[in-house]
């Protein structure tokens, strides 16, 4: 399904989405951000996803701050999305920050997923009829011309005209 046009970016966008909604919830209800953020991470549904943030909450607890150019802090990020990088380097472990960053982040991905979604249910239709019809058209005609040609074939051997 993720060579259907549109798919795979739907799921990256749910996968960030369910990533940064996660998150918001658990640093709201009190969570510390590393343990947030590992835990959102194996819900992504991406390992990608998920290696980068419990590198990033490995790199915390020992002390590196997420807007540091520490180079191992800056290969970590680069697993995650965008826009959440760029909220990281932003709120630096600010909790009463980090609630509201996160939340914003999580509504900008799930507008974003919800956009793709009905992008993808109004050429949907209209794509796999021009593939089922494409078939159906290539099949008959197929059907029908290839006995043709192969008798003009066989008749142009034989010498009659």
């Amino acid at each position: 399904l993720l060579l259907i046009p549109g798919v795979a970016a739907l799921v990256r966008d749910l996968q960030n989405y369910t990533l940064t909604r996660m998150l918001s919830l658990l640093t709201g209800r009190g969570m510390t951000f590393p343990e947030a953020l590992v835990l959102s991470g194996s819900v992504s549904g991406n390992r990608s996803l998920e290696n980068g943030c419990r590198e990033i909450a490995a790199l915390i607890q020992k002390g590196t701050l997420p807007d540091s150019n520490d180079a191992s802090m800056v290969q970590a990020s680069r697993k995650l999305p965008s826009l959440l990088r760029a909220g990281l380097k932003q709120v630096s472990l600010d909790e009463s920050r980090m609630k509201h960053r996160f939340e914003a982040i999580a509504d900008f991905y799930r507008q974003r997923f919800d956009r793709n979604m009905i992008w993808a249910k109004l050429i949907m239709p209209i794509a796999m009829f021009i593939v089922v019809a494409g078939t159906c058209a290539l099949g008959y005609s197929l059907l029908v011309f290839w006995p043709v040609t192969e008798l003009y074939e066989k008749l142009s051997e034989l010498g009659v005209n």
